[in-house]
C-alpha cells in the first residue's frame, strides 16, 4: 500500500537537499507515492532550499507563522493523498534508511490496528539531553502508561483515518503513542538507528523542554479523565 512521508521544517537549510534525497534512494522498493516537508515559517534559507528540489514525489508546504512541530505535521496530514502516513524529523538524525523496516513491520502488524514508533536504541545526543529525555520518558510512561520508552523519536508510522479521531493540541506529537492507545490502537516499538546532527541547531534547551513537557502532561492528564470514549446503542 502506498504511502506518504511527512518531515517538519524549521531552520534546516543545510539538511534539506540530503534528507530528501537520502528518503528517495532508501525507499526505491517500497510503494513510496508522496513526500511532504512542512516549512514551519523557517527564518534562515530553508524556503529556498526546497524551492530547488523537483521531483514528483515531493512537494513543501510553508506556513506563515511558527505554529510548532505537532501543527506541522498536522499540515502534512491534511494535505496527504494516502491513508498510510510516516513522519521524520527534518535534522537528519533519523535515519531514512530506517523507513522500509519501519514500513514493513507496520504492514506485518496492519490489520492489528497499529501505531507503530522508533524506540532510538543507541542516542546520539549531548548527555545532559538523553539524562534530560530518559527521566522525561520514566515520568511520561508512570503517569500515562503509554508503553512506549521513547515516544519523542520522529519515526512514526500511523493511519491518516485513525489520527482524526485522536485530539488535536500543540505538542500533541510527544504524546502520540497515548493518544492512538486512548483510541484503542495497539502502541508498537521498533528500534532504529539515530544520528549525529552535523548541521543546525537544536531548537529547545533541556530547561525549556522540560517546562513545556511539564504543562503538557498535566493537560494530558486532564484530557485523559475527561475524554468521551465511543460507545455503541445497545436494542
Amino acid at each position: 500500500m502506498s504511502f506518504t512521508v511527512i518531515a517538519p521544517i524549521f531552520n534546516e537549510e543545510k539538511n534539506i537537499e540530503s534528507l530528501y534525497n537520502e528518503i528517495k534512494n532508501s525507499c526505491n522498493k517500497i510503494p513510496l507515492t508522496q513526500v511532504i516537508f512542512v516549512n514551519d515559517c523557517s527564518n534562515d534559507g530553508s524556503l529556498e532550499e526546497l524551492k530547488k528540489i523537483k521531483n514528483d514525489l515531493f512537494e513543501f508546504i510553508s506556513h506563515d507563522s511558527k505554529q510548532g512541530q505537532s501543527a506541522a505535521i498536522h499540515t502534512g496530514i491534511l494535505h496527504s493523498k494516502n491513508d498510510i502516513i510516516l513522519t521524520i524529523d527534518g535534522d537528519l538524525q533519523n535515519n531514512p534508511l530506517d523507513i522500509p523496516k519501519v514500513y514493513k513491520k507496520y504492514m506485518e502488524l496492519k490489520d492489528q490496528n497499529i501505531f507503530l514508533q522508533g524506540y532510538r536504541h543507541t542516542r546520539k545526543d549531548t548527555f545532559s539531553k538523553i539524562i534530560a529525555s530518559k527521566i522525561a520518558n520514566y515520568i511520561r510512561t508512570l503517569i500515562l502508561d503509554d508503553n512506549h520508552p521513547d515516544s519523542g523519536c520522529g519515526l512514526k508510522i500511523f493511519s491518516k483515518k485513525k489520527y482524526f479521531l485522536i485530539p488535536h493540541f500543540k505538542n500533541m506529537h510527544r504524546f502520540m503513542p497515548f493518544l492512538f492507545k486512548m483510541i484503542g490502537c495497539k502502541t508498537h516499538v521498533i528500534n532504529v538507528s539515530h544520528r549525529n546532527r552535523n548541521a543546525g541547531n537544536s531548537k529547545y534547551t533541556n530547561f525549556g523542554r522540560a517546562l513545556s513537557g511539564i504543562f503538557d502532561l498535566i493537560g494530558v492528564v486532564w484530557l485523559k479523565k475527561r475524554y468521551l470514549k465511543s460507545f455503541q446503542k445497545k436494542g
